[in-house]
């Protein structure tokens, strides 16, 4: 069609197609029409990159951290934690029972509460968040001076749980399912909720 016209990348004006040029970058009436964008892109470009620099050099410590896997896991792992021994102690709070360590079945005496892991997250770390693999534990005597005491922890889940369940949760924990890959933005997510319960349980939770 000798008549028809396309529109310059540059100038924006529409000229007839046999009269301009067609480059990979897109159609330009003239050759320093196709140059002078060329050369705007790579301003642009460079402009970008700049920005970028400038936007990592005045992050905060913070803020580089939060790209990091790490110190995401920690972050969570803390929340989490504190969840669990907050829905260990309503547990025990709603059913007019004294807490006890799930591994010595003792009540708290001169210690802290923690959330204690039956399989470790070193070993396991698919199981980290997981509620089934944490109980309200001793952080002095049980989880930190006996290494969390697995053998009192095994039988521990039998008196909390009842031998059927306690063989399910044994079962369960038995699988391995190799570990979870989280993103940053998946663990942020699941700190928000495990922080949103925390404030929802710190309003009913009167043991501790």
């Amino acid at each position: 069609m000798g008549n028809s016209k396309k529109r310059c990348k540059q100038c924006k004006k529409y000229v007839p197609a046999e009269s301009g040029i067609k480059v990979p970058a897109g159609f330009f009436c003239s050759h320093d029409h196709a140059i002078e964008f060329a050369k705007a892109k790579q301003a642009q470009s460079s402009l970008k990159q700049r920005k970028e620099r400038e936007r990592i050099k005045s992050m905060t410590v913070k803020d580089l951290d939060r790209e990091s896997l790490p110190w995401q896991h920690k972050q969570t792992q803390k929340a989490f934690n504190r969840m669990r021994v907050l829905q260990e102690l309503y547990y025990y709070q709603s059913n007019g029972l004294e807490p006890v360590c799930i591994s010595c079945q003792k009540p708290l005496g001169g210690d802290q509460w923690c959330c204690g892991h039956y399989k470790t997250v070193g070993a396991h770390p698919e199981l980290r968040y997981d509620p089934l693999n944490t109980h309200l534990q001793h952080n002095r005597n049980c989880n930190m001076g006996l290494s969390g005491d697995i053998k009192g922890y095994t039988f521990g889940l039998v008196d909390r749980h009842g031998k059927d369940k306690a063989a399910e949760i044994y079962d369960y924990l038995a699988v391995d399912n190799g570990p979870k890959k989280y993103t940053c933005d998946e663990l942020e997510k699941n700190r928000a909720e495990y922080r949103k319960e925390i404030r929802q349980l710190e309003k009913i939770v009167t043991i501790v």
